[in-house]
């Protein structure tokens, strides 16, 4: 695929559903990182660092971004995912799709202990009131708020 091509698959929603998107969209990246690993790609460093630089917002330097693509480009590198359970849902006619709170906490603790921070264990503690003010009508849906509703 050409990069037009691409972006198309990336961007395609009505051909399947979000989740597949997602998929989809991962499949891609996977696939510019192993290109990318390409011996050629190297010398192609300086010119992927100043297109990022201007089609991106970031407030890393030059050199942090080349030290980063190096380090990920010359090494082994893992990518993890992992997909949040939940179900469709429609509010006022729009699509969400409704993760469900025990998915969340369990993929909250996954980063929380790549991060080096301790796990939430308890249900109730896991959406603090900023949360719940935010969203208001929204967190009803939730099977957290069920259980503070009653």
């Amino acid at each position: 695929l050409n990069g037009d091509q691409a972006l198309a698959v990336a961007r395609t929603r009505h051909h399947d559903s979000d989740l597949k998107r997602g998929q989809r969209q991962m499949d891609l990246i996977k696939i510019l990182f192993q290109k990318a690993q390409s011996l050629d790609s190297i010398d192609k460093l300086d010119n992927v660092v100043e297109i990022v630089g201007k089609n991106a917002k970031h407030n890393l330097t030059k050199k942090e971004i080349q030290s980063l693509a190096k380090m990920y480009l010359t090494g082994s590198t893992d990518i993890k995912t992992s997909q949040l359970e939940g179900k469709d849902d429609y509010l006022d006619g729009i699509y969400y799709y409704n993760p469900s709170v025990k998915s969340i906490m369990k993929y909250s603790n996954v980063l929380r202990s790549d991060l080096g921070l301790s796990k939430i264990t308890d249900k109730d503690d896991f959406l603090d009131h900023r949360v719940i003010e935010h969203y208001g009508s929204l967190v009803p849906l939730t099977e957290l708020s069920d259980s503070l509703l009653r």
